[in-house]
């Protein structure tokens, strides 16, 4: 799993070479164009390069002169790039994204970091693929209903949670949330884990029978993650012993690193306390609840 800081790393570090390709096409084009505009900046490098090795040498007595000639090709190369509408910063980067500024990340109306949705949607989808949520494309921020599904008041609980994965949370770091059928705990825990990628955030999504077949903890991103949701968690899933132990394993690791895991079920916590294994009833019973 690539968290979505690492895929912007390597975007950015591939944007850089895409920037001054386009860089270096200009000013190609422009000279092409204008090679009296090349002739004068040729003779700024080489003007350039005298003063460095002037500097060098210590020959104090060249340096005005050549000051004096830089300052007047500097000026000829203004009035000819005024004068030929040229764009005066032709030879210059120029970033890719207006918005974030090829740095990857926005500032909301809040204040708070976000990932760039104008140039980073590649990345995002990339990261939301290889973060448990392959299957649910469908699921997004801009299309969840805030609003009461049978009688559950959804935006309370997403705030809630939230604040799970965001600075300044302290505890515990084990939380359950428990609700009945049909009021969309996976839309709303697929929803938050993307929010937590948005944010910046490395975070996974899994579901509980998913440990039936894999052991999680087996990828170290998985135990690393800022946020883990297991969803669809429940008391007899635990009956089967590898199931147990590897879901145990999971909240060990994470326990021990004080990284945030949300626990999605359809049974009380009390159910779930009473009712799991025994190893992992022991951490239910020091759990939050939402």
């Amino acid at each position: 799993m690539k968290t979505i800081r690492s895929l912007i790393a390597d975007r950015i570090q591939s944007d850089r070479v895409v920037k001054e390709i386009r860089r270096e096409d200009r000013i190609s084009m422009i000279y092409r164009s204008h090679p009296a505009l090349e002739k004068i900046d040729e003779g700024l490098v080489d003007i350039r390069k005298q003063k460095l090795m002037a500097a060098m040498e210590g020959d104090k007595d060249s340096a005005a002169p050549l000051a004096k000639r830089e300052e007047e090709l500097l000026k000829e190369r203004e009035r000819y790039i005024s004068d030929k509408g040229i764009d005066p910063s032709f030879d210059e980067v120029k970033e890719l994204c207006p918005k974030c500024h090829d740095t990857g990340f926005v500032t909301t109306k809040s204040g708070n970091k976000a990932v760039c949705g104008n140039c980073m949607k590649d990345e995002l989808a990339e990261c939301y693929a290889s973060s448990g949520m392959a299957d649910f494309s469908s699921y997004t921020l801009k299309s969840f209903d805030f609003g009461y599904i049978n009688g559950i008041d959804r935006k309370s609980v997403f705030n809630k949670i939230k604040k799970i994965f965001e600075d300044g949370y302290e505890g515990p770091f084990l939380m359950v949330y428990s609700s009945p059928s049909q009021t969309g705990k996976t839309y709303l825990s697929v929803v938050l884990t993307k929010y937590a990628i948005i944010e910046g955030r490395s975070a996974y999504f899994s579901k509980a029978e998913w440990f039936e077949d894999r052991d999680l903890a087996e990828d170290g991103s998985v135990n690393e993650c800022d946020f883990l949701v297991i969803d669809d968690y429940s008391a007899a899933i635990t009956n089967n012993r590898k199931t147990a132990s590897h879901i145990n394993k999971i909240l060990e690791i994470r326990s021990a690193a004080s990284k945030p895991t949300l626990m999605v079920s359809t049974e009380a916590l009390e159910t779930l306390v009473a009712e799991s294994d025994s190893r992992i009833a022991g951490k239910l019973s020091k759990a939050g609840r939402i």
